[in-house]
């Protein structure tokens, strides 16, 4: 099975994939990261936090958890955020034949909010399916008749 992690399989949007950052966030936040790239962390933990009952220690624990291995180097920050922009697996996505499991926060602050309901919907679907298919598989194993041994 494959589980998924507050996951997209197009993190950026696409003329027919809304559910991802704007193309025009995505390069903003990769200036504000080449310009200030810890305060772009600091402020990119602290939106992350937003909402919970903790945000400013949990936000600071983040942060120092960050920190505390040292700077990271900027090509691979720079890299990473060129990954996020340019990798689209929706065609990967769509073959893959085992059961998955999509988990989303209850306010996640990256991928598109108005998409939650179509996400949790289709998980809950996808989640049926696979029970109803492992039910049938069941019944046909136990109703199929076995010779004597």
């Amino acid at each position: 099975s494959l589980t998924l992690v507050a996951s997209t399989p197009c993190f950026a949007q696409r003329d027919d994939w809304s559910a991802g950052m704007p193309a025009d966030t995505l390069a903003q936040f990769t200036a504000q990261l080449a310009g200030d790239w810890r305060g772009t962390l600091k402020r990119f933990i602290a939106l992350q936090a937003m909402g919970d009952a903790e945000a400013k220690a949990v936000a600071r624990a983040l942060t120092g958890e960050l920190f505390s291995h040292g700077e990271p180097a900027q090509a691979a920050l720079a890299l990473g955020l060129a990954i996020l922009r340019d990798t689209d697996l929706r065609e990967q996505v769509a073959g893959v034949t085992c059961p998955v499991l999509l988990q989303y926060g209850v306010a996640p602050r990256i991928v598109a909010r108005e998409n939650l309901r179509l996400w949790h919907g289709a998980g809950s679907v996808m989640y049926a399916v696979q029970w109803l298919c492992a039910a049938a598989v069941l019944w046909r194993i136990t109703a199929e008749p076995r010779e004597p041994s």
